[in-house]
């Protein structure tokens, strides 16, 4: 027959085990926090006229490739140059966000709810990715 007390601890150790399996890495989160802000900054790129298209062009083209390159990062367990690719991103919206053509007060609107969106998902990020 088996020890009670033994069969306790092995029930309390496969509970702490199954909590533990269940926690996200830092990866998981990151990789989910910047999906959120891509999907975010897809709101962007809708809410600009087509005139600004050629001066917001180049800044979309340069935060969407960051942001496909601080996924390979974080990926690849990198969180430093991962943090630091996604510190750019918060420059690049600022610059996009800070274009004079955008006249339009609602537009405008839109786009600043989008960029602080985005910069509060980048700044929530676990200890080593952005804030790392």
């Amino acid at each position: 027959m088996a020890n009670p007390i033994v069969t306790v601890f092995e029930d309390i150790g496969k509970w702490f085990k199954s909590i533990f399996q269940k926690a996200p890495s830092w990866a998981t989160i990151a990789l989910a926090s910047v999906n959120v802000a891509a999907i975010a900054f897809e709101g962007i790129t809708a809410a600009l006229a087509p005139a600004l298209a050629a001066v917001a062009d180049p800044i979309i083209t340069e935060i969407q490739a960051k942001l496909a390159t601080a996924v390979q990062l974080i990926k690849s367990a990198n969180a430093t140059s991962s943090g630091t690719v996604l510190a750019t991103i918060e420059a690049d919206l600022s610059q996009l966000e800070s274009i004079a053509n955008i006249s339009d007060a609602t537009t405008k609107a839109k786009i600043a709810a989008i960029v602080a969106t985005i910069n509060a998902v980048i700044a929530s990020l676990p200890a080593g990715t952005a804030n790392g």
